[in-house]
């Protein structure tokens, strides 16, 4: 039996409960158990109970008048107790009887005789149906002594119950229930039914086995696993998972015969069944618990009860009501309830009672808010400082219904705080963490931070570590949501630091110092070591900052993280002005997350702010990922971002993820790396507008943006490059002997220099000058052409001289390199030093330059990698353009050249003859690789260069040749290297003789090619065809010739077919004295037979005739033949005696080596053979009798007599016939 309606096991089962304490700031489990009875949980913070699922807490009261037990326990010893709460129904409902004895212990019970029983129980009061979550434990204790049959309890929509499933177990036809027999149990859900053993475990389908018994048959067990006295604990467990569904749990405990437990620590055999759907329960307004006895089973039945965690009790009648929520402000509490159901008699007043007893009745405060059913509203007038209990009621003709009570304590305001009323010439005080806490008790008030808060400071534990409320870490102000119960005051924090702030609420949205704040004014606070994670919309500082609010001179350090999406290192979604802020915070999240916001929303502002955190989101799709700013629809001006941005997804930005807002006179700097096209200011710009705003495309790895314009770190840090930029009044950059970004004057930053660093300035680095590079201490030398030309092969010497006037730097110089690209050269060469003076060389190659102002450029690096690039101004000129020939004659592969050919060669530019080398010509000897000489001409031998002729205009070089080539021959040249040079001195490159550059073929005879096709195959009787060309390509008449003549007969280029075969023909031309012979070329000719057919004629003749002279008839000979070689036999069955009819004509063999035949069969038609029959004439007299009548044949041959079938043969006459 249980001892109280408030017990201990109430409170550790309640969800409702836990999430309470969710919201309790220093409420501890124990202080709840301490204060759960009168007064009933009263509130150290002053802050009146809040639930979001009130349902949950309706079971934790109970009223002697009506509705309110959570808890109802029936022990049977009062007498009528069964009759006066149940209503009884069945087949056999008057064997049940309430005794006085055969309880437990002896005491009252519920008596079943010893006959088998069909009955049910209901309650005669109702149950309000729970919200998705509620649950709903039966106890009983049942003496099992029959040996067949089932008890259980369970839900059911009415009472008494009138429509009954009686196979196997007697229920009622719509229950939610368990029934249990010695081996097993059925769990019910409505007409379905669930049944199970207890020994068995259950790996698949609707039951789960959470304990299987280790004695199967466990409710008739009276030793191990059983019960000696026979008595059991039925438990009965039903939870509503969703709207429809429903789970259900059953327990069974063996007991002794005084209701103690034999297993106590746990039950012997425990299964469920999970997500049964039951309309007929869920749709129903109220309703009634049983219990059923169904055959003989159970004898004695004790100590029911049920617990009802998430609904009310409702008396017989009465009318459904709910306290669905309840509020506080200011001392106003306000109720919202609702009547579901009126039970059939019309609700004349509903509304809400309060008062400082437990239990409030109707003739405690009442404020009455109409009448019938449906939702209502409704609140107290301000009340003086106590603690109140408020709960709503519904009346009708039968009586009055409550809902749950809520408890609230209401303290004098002044005590929330240190000091102050509230008001903008005395706002409230903090000084603690508590007081802090209490904000959320006067969300529309001043209040002003007095001194810091760390760890240190009172309440530390209970409010912002990270074990407090439960591990979850502060409570945010205001609920996400609810504008309502938004921050709305003004909050200023009077330049203090909040340090050490923790929150860990994964499932909670709206998360921050302050959830929610609506049209507030938050400033001059920092907050300093934040650890803060949410679900959604998470900012340190404040979670969602709805229309018209101010954050202003605000900061944050630490870490924020949103399980979801929209956080920022400050705030999570502004629609109001955030100015003068940043964020050192690290921020993790999916899509819509900042450095300093998560969402800058329509009509937003930031202004004077920056954000220097690492910022990374993780959705793939989606990002809007942002240093500054994720998400971007307002306006940002004024402020910069210079931590790490990583999206996994797109809209990943330096300053802003996704932009459709405006962007004004602000810059990123910070690494960006994205999944799609990240941007190193904008990631997406969608519709808005970025005006003179930069990003550093150096330190960001990124060349490209969405919006903005992006220059290099040397640039970033240059204030000329920040056009229309106020570095007057909101903008600084380069401190005194610094360089840095620009930074914001409204804002506080670390000196330059200063240790350790807490806000430094961005990119705050010791200013350098880049050394000094005067031109004129730039020196080139190496010019060896012509008027001091630089030419091919000349090497450029380059000389910068640090130790001059004008240089002389005094930052070490770390590198020098020396660029020749105007020489020709690629990659700039690298100097060296000696004591200050740097050279370097470069050796002028062929190429394409021919002009003037050529100059080395000397680029300098010292040993802080600042560089300066300076050329000299000697305006060199260079030439590195050899003389390249335009023309030979003869031209190169010319043929048929003249045995004594002048030879020519005409280059592109001016030149002299030169006096090195041998000018050659040879020919390739017969190895086809070896080149021998023909002629040779040594230019240094000044009577063999004195051959060869420099044109007046110095253009071409000819050589006239006074002995004969070989003829025919192919004449290779080679030129030497320096034969020419141009006018100031780059020598003609030559060529060898292996290069082929230059050949020519002398003349010779021609050669000859012969026209003969391949012959297309021949058939036996073609006409006379042409083989091919009667004459070369040079006139001359070809031969054709057979090998085989007798398959083909020749004459010129005209071929004659003899026979059947094959022969290959030849065709040749033996050349003249102009003439080399042609190649001979063969060709197959094939002649194939010709087809022939060979048909034997068809004949006729007549029977008895002899057979006819058999023939056949040739189709298909050509030339003049007039048959085949062989002819075939030809044949019939037919002989001169065969019967009419036709037989076939075969032909047989034959052949011909010119012709394939074909043999095709004639007919021989024998036709019948004319025959008369003629009736013999006869005579007799008058009177006498007929003669015997006869015919005579006139045709019959062969030796025939008569016809297989003779004709019958008659005469009209007969004896009496008249003469």
């Amino acid at each position: 039996m249980k001892g109280s309606f408030y017990s201990e096991t109430c409170v550790q089962n309640s969800t409702g409960i836990v999430h309470f304490m969710d919201e309790l700031a220093d409420f501890s489990k124990d202080t709840l158990k301490e204060n759960l009875f009168f007064p009933l949980l009263k509130r150290v913070d002053s802050k009146l109970f809040k639930f979001k699922n009130l349902p949950f807490l309706l079971f934790l009261f109970f009223s002697s008048q009506v509705s309110m037990a959570q808890t109802s326990e029936f022990n049977f010893n009062t007498t009528g107790q069964l009759s006066n709460n149940f209503n009884g129904s069945g087949t056999h409902v008057s064997n049940v009887v309430q005794a006085s004895d055969g309880g437990l212990n002896n005491s009252g019970s519920v008596s079943v005789p010893n006959s088998s029983t069909n009955a049910v129980f209901t309650t005669k009061n109702s149950y309000s149906l729970g919200v998705v979550g509620s649950s709903y434990t039966f106890e009983t204790f049942i003496k099992s002594e029959g040996n067949s049959g089932y008890s259980g309890v369970g839900f059911t929509a009415s009472s008494p119950t009138t429509s009954f499933h009686t196979s196997p177990v007697y229920r009622p036809n719509d229950a939610l229930g368990i029934s249990v027999h010695g081996g097993g149990f059925e769990f019910h859900n409505g007409t379905v039914n669930y049944s199970g053993s207890w020994g068995v475990t259950y790996s698949s389908g609707s039951i789960t086995t959470i304990k299987a018994s280790t004695c199967s048959d466990l409710i008739n067990n009276n030793t191990s696993c059983g019960s000696p006295d026979k008595w059991f604990k039925i438990v009965f467990k039903v939870t509503r998972s969703t709207i429809s569904n429903f789970d259900m749990r059953v327990e069974v405990w063996p007991a002794n015969q005084d209701g103690t437990l034999r297993f106590p620590s746990e039950a012997t055999a425990i299964f469920e069944v999970n997500g049964v759907t039951n309309s007929t329960l869920s749709s129903a307004s109220q309703l009634y618990s049983y219990f059923n006895f169904s055959g003989h089973r159970v004898t004695k039945f004790d100590n029911f009860s049920y617990d009802l965690k998430g609904a009310t009790e409702i008396q017989a009648g009465a009318p459904v009501i709910l306290t669905e929520s309840v509020s506080e402000s200011n001392g106003v509490i306000t109720v919202n309830g609702n009547v579901t159901s009126d039970n059939g008699e019309t609700v004349t007043e509903r509304g809400f009672v309060y008062g400082t007893s437990t239990n409030p009745t109707t003739t405690d405060n009442k404020i009455i808010i109409g009448s019938g059913t449906g939702a209502f509203s409704g609140s107290t007038p301000a009340l003086m400082p106590g603690t109140y209990f408020v709960r709503a009621f519904a009346t009708n003709s039968v009586g009055t219904s409550y809902g749950g009570v809520e408890s609230f304590t209401i303290e004098a305001p002044a005590s929330l705080y240190a000091g102050g009323s509230g008001t903008e010439l005395d706002p409230y005080q903090i000084s603690d963490w508590r007081h802090l806490h209490n904000v959320r008790q006067n969300l529309s008030s001043y209040f002003i931070l007095l001194n810091d808060l760390d760890q240190n400071s009172t309440g530390y534990a209970t409010y912002a570590s990270s074990a407090a409320n439960e591990n979850l870490g502060w409570l945010p102000i205001g609920t996400y949501g609810n504008t309502t119960n938004a921050f709305s005051g003004n909050f200023d924090g009077r330049v203090k630091t909040i340090r050490g702030l923790k929150i860990k609420r994964l499932n909670l949205s709206g998360v921050g110092l302050f959830g929610i704040a609506n049209g507030a004014t938050i400033s001059n606070v920092g907050l300093e070591e934040v650890m803060v994670e949410g679900k959604a919309t998470v900012g340190s500082l404040v979670g969602f900052m709805a229309t018209e609010g101010i954050i202003d001179n605000c900061y944050a350090k630490g870490y924020v993280k949103s399980e979801e999406d929209t956080s920022g290192g400050l705030a999570g979604s502004v629609y109001g002005t955030v100015v003068n802020c940043f964020a050192s915070v690290n921020v993790i999240g999916t899509y819509q997350i900042g450095g300093l916001i998560g969402a800058v929303n329509v009509n937003a502002t930031v202004n004077n702010s920056y954000a220097t955190g690492a910022v990374e989101g993780s959705d793939e799709s989606w990002t809007g990922i942002g240093g500054l700013a994720g998400f971007n629809g307002g306006a940002i001006s004024n402020s910069y971002a210079t931590g790490s941005v990583t999206g996994a997804g797109s809209s990943v930005g330096g300053l802003v993820g996704y932009n459709g807002g405006s962007v004004n006179k602000s810059y990123a700097i910070g690494q960006v790396t994205g999944a799609v096209n990240p941007g190193g200011l904008i990631g997406e710009n969608d519709g808005g507008t970025v005006v003179n705003s930069f990003w550093d495309t150096e330190t960001s790895d990124r060349a490209t943006s969405s919006g903005g314009e992006g220059k290099t770190t040397a640039e970033m840090k240059t204030q000329g490059n920040f056009t229309d930029w106020n570095f007057q009044d909101i903008w600084n950059i380069n401190p005194a002997g610094y360089s840095s970004y620009p930074y914001l004057r409204t804002l506080t930053y670390d000196s330059p220099g200063e240790e350790p660093e807490v806000n430094p300035i961005p990119g705050l680095e010791i200013f350098i000058p880049a050394p000094t590079v005067t031109d004129a201490n730039i020196i080139i030398s190496g010019a060896t052409g012509t008027g001091g030309v630089f030419k091919i092969g000349n090497t450029i010497t380059a000389t910068w001289n640090n130790t001059l006037a004008g240089d002389n730097n005094t930052e070490i110089i770390s590198s020098v390199t020396m660029d020749f690209s105007q020489f020709g050269g690629g990659s700039a060469v690298v100097a060296t030093n000696n004591s200050g003076i740097w050279t370097a060389t470069y050796t002028l190659t062929a190429g394409e330059i021919n002009a003037a102002n050529r100059n080395v450029s000397v680029t300098a690096t010292n040993s802080s990698s600042k560089t300066t690039t300076t050329a000299d101004t000697s305006n060199a000129t260079v030439d590195n353009v050899a003389p390249i020939v335009s023309e030979f004659v003869p031209g190169n592969n010319a043929t048929g050249v003249a045995l004594q050919p002048t030879l020519i060669i005409t280059f592109d530019d001016e030149v002299t003859l030169g006096n090195i080398g041998i000018f050659s010509l040879g020919k390739v000897d017969g190895d086809g690789c070896t080149i021998t000489s023909i002629l040779e001409f040594d230019l240094s031998d000044p009577d063999e260069r004195s051959l060869f002729t420099l044109s007046e205009d110095k253009l071409t070089v000819s050589l006239v040749l006074t002995e004969n080539l070989p003829v025919n021959t192919q004449v290779i040249l080679a030129i030497p290297t320096g034969f020419v040079t141009d006018l100031v001195g780059n020598s003609f490159v030559g060529f060898s003789a292996y290069t082929y550059t230059w050949s020519f073929t002398t003349i010779n005879k021609l050669n000859q090619t012969i026209t003969f096709p391949e012959i297309e195959t021949k058939t036996y009787g073609d006409p006379t065809f042409t083989l091919g060309n009667a004459e070369t390509d040079q006139g001359l008449t070809v031969t054709y010739t057979a090998t085989d003549p007798t398959v083909v007969s020749i004459i010129g280029n005209q071929a004659t077919i003899l026979k059947a075969g094959s022969t290959t023909i030849t065709a040749t031309q033996d050349g003249d004295e102009v003439n080399f012979a042609a190649e001979p070329v063969e060709r197959t000719l094939t002649v194939g037979k010709k087809a022939l057919t060979i048909t034997a004629d068809d004949k006729q003749k007549t029977y008895g005739e002899a057979n006819p002279v058999l023939t056949f008839t040739y189709t298909g000979l050509v030339n003049g033949d007039t048959k085949v070689t062989t002819e075939p036999s030809i044949s019939t069955t037919a002989l001169a005696s065969s019967n009419a009819g036709t037989y076939p004509i075969t032909l047989e063999g034959g052949s011909d080596d010119n012709y394939a035949i074909t043999l095709v069969n004639g007919t021989l038609t024998i036709d019948k053979k004319a025959l008369t029959i003629t009736a013999d004439d006869k005579q007799k007299t008058y009177g006498e009798a007929n003669p015997a009548l006869t015919f005579s044949y006139t045709g019959l041959v062969n030796g025939d007599t008569k016809v297989t079938t003779e004709p019958s043969i008659s005469t009209t006459a007969t004896q009496s016939s008249n003469v």
